[in-house]
């Protein structure tokens, strides 16, 4: 397992800052860290990174950025990481991780004006065509929140959130799927005065989520400083087993309540609460007998309708042809609604209109929202066996 992490120190000349950065390291397993406002001048990396891990490697933006906004260190022991953008608000790297595959990690610590924010958008955006076919996270201070929610005081939606929004949608990127702490950022005073934000996130293109869906963002206490770090949890995928899903469509079906009754009626050992898993599980093998995936049964409709028409084409008075014709219409209406229905439980894109289960970014998006459950299967086949 490869950890990645990224922290907005708010200096790093304190000692104790040193210490706490170093103890945050080893205590979760990091094995590659973004530092952002270091204000450490160039001369002194060296013997700040050292100070922290010894056998550590690190690079930074100094070229570009005085202050040293963004220092990069990592575990030559587990990874190699070979910069390839460096700006004032990004530092892009690729990965190479134990296995010999290779990854795109972008830093970011975006400016406080909005204004000037607007160049880190191109560069995102730029790097989201860079590296379109490889997966690719992004993580860091983005000093601009996404959504109302993630303001403790203000449910407003600012322009300079929509243009953030803006970039994302267009690069293609989702968050991570997050634990830990709700908000990042806090201005650290106390009572009518306090506000907390959420300004440092994780995201991820399509092929990130495909490659590593079980991967997670965490985001731990502020400890020294007034910003959260946030760690990637990365775990290459394994192979976990089918999970149980309950299908929407199933609860259609004229024998549903009586399979379920027949189950639910049943007795075993312990408490009621711990007699539900077992229920479930018992559950599984009827309810999937109930009926094959709608999708396969509406192409299987499909190709019946399309050979009764053709051969309605060539016999138009044959009476049992057309009965089977209306019969097949009518079955393949309601199939081709459980079929959608299907789709969308499966994608949650509510704006899914008709048609649409069909194209690339619907299925795109259904591959990226199952590589975001990733994280729950391994709990769900405890519980349901």
């Amino acid at each position: 397992m490869v950890n990645t992490a990224v922290w907005n120190v708010r200096g790093l000349n304190n000692p104790s800052k040193c210490r706490e950065v170093g103890h945050f390291i080893l205590s979760n397993k990091i094995s590659l860290i973004a530092l952002l406002e270091t204000r450490i001048s160039e001369p002194n990396v060296n013997q700040v990174v050292k100070s922290i891990r010894k056998q550590w490697n690190f690079c930074s933006n100094h070229s570009v950025s005085l202050s040293g906004r963004i220092i990069v260190m990592w575990d030559p022991a587990y990874l190699v990481f070979a910069p390839i953008f460096v700006n004032e608000q990004a530092l892009h790297g690729e990965v190479t991780l134990p296995n010999q595959q290779k990854i795109y990690v972008s830093f970011v610590y975006g400016l406080c004006d909005s204004r000037d924010r607007k160049l880190l958008w191109d560069d995102i955006s730029f790097c989201a065509r860079s590296f379109k076919k490889s997966p690719w996270t992004l993580l860091g201070d983005f000093n601009v929140s996404r959504f109302s929610h993630e303001h403790s005081k203000s449910y407003r939606v600012t322009k300079a959130m929509k243009d953030f929004n803006n970039t994302i949608t267009s690069a293609e990127l989702e968050d991570l799927k997050s634990t830990g702490l709700n908000f990042t950022w806090s201005n650290m005073r106390s009572g009518t005065a306090s506000i907390s934000k959420k300004l440092d996130r994780v995201m991820g293109n399509c092929l990130w989520f495909q490659c590593f869906g079980n991967a997670y963002a965490h985001t731990h206490n502020a400890r020294l400083s007034d910003h959260s770090p946030i760690s990637i949890h990365l775990m290459q995928q394994g192979h976990f087993g089918r999970p149980f899903k309950f299908l929407n469509f199933w609860a259609d079906h004229p024998d549903f309540l009586d399979i379920v009754r027949q189950e639910w009626v049943k007795s075993y050992e312990g408490s009621l609460l711990s007699n539900i898993p077992q229920k479930l599980k018992n559950l599984k093998g009827p309810l999937k007998r109930l009926s094959t995936r709608p999708d396969f049964a509406t192409e299987d409709l499909r190709q019946k309708l399309s050979k009764v028409q053709m051969d309605m084409d060539e016999r138009p008075e044959d009476v049992e042809l057309k009965s089977q014709n209306s019969r097949l219409r009518k079955e393949l209406a309601v199939s081709a609604r459980k079929e959608e229905a299907f789709f969308k439980q499966k994608s949650r894109v509510h704006w899914l209109k008709e048609g649409d289960s069909s194209t690339a970014f619907f299925h795109r998006a259904v591959k990226m929202r199952q590589s975001k459950i990733t994280l729950l299967r391994s709990i769900m086949n405890q519980v349901l066996g």
